[in-house]
């Protein structure tokens, strides 16, 4: 929760100084799994692209119904794959998941 009023209070500071923000991104790695939707919320007034994960429906519009996609990301497989039904829609992000298949990397 302080981390999120950390964001909200960073976020007032910077549209007080320029109004002319029409989105907000960051480098999360693996954490936009976990997070972008908590950002969202805090953020409602401005899209929240926290993630390349908004490519997904154009690279999956340009190959065959029958093909899937690879996401690679930084984690356990077990996490990752216990997020997958929810993070595109907690993201708007439309798609066929049975198209998308997710690879978590754990490596210590």
């Amino acid at each position: 929760a302080e981390a999120l009023r950390s964001i909200r209070d960073c976020f007032e500071r910077l549209l007080a100084v320029s109004e002319s923000i029409i989105g907000v991104t960051a480098d999360l790695g693996n954490l936009w799994l976990k997070h972008h939707g908590a950002i969202r919320q805090v953020i409602s007034e401005r899209p929240v692209y926290l993630t390349p994960i908004v490519q997904l429906p154009m690279i999956s519009a340009s190959f065959k119904s029958r093909e899937q996609t690879l996401l690679v990301t930084w984690g356990s497989q077990k996490e990752v794959e216990m997020l997958k039904p929810t993070f595109c829609s907690g993201c708007n992000i439309v798609m066929d998941l049975d198209r998308l298949e997710i690879l978590g990397v754990d490596v210590s």
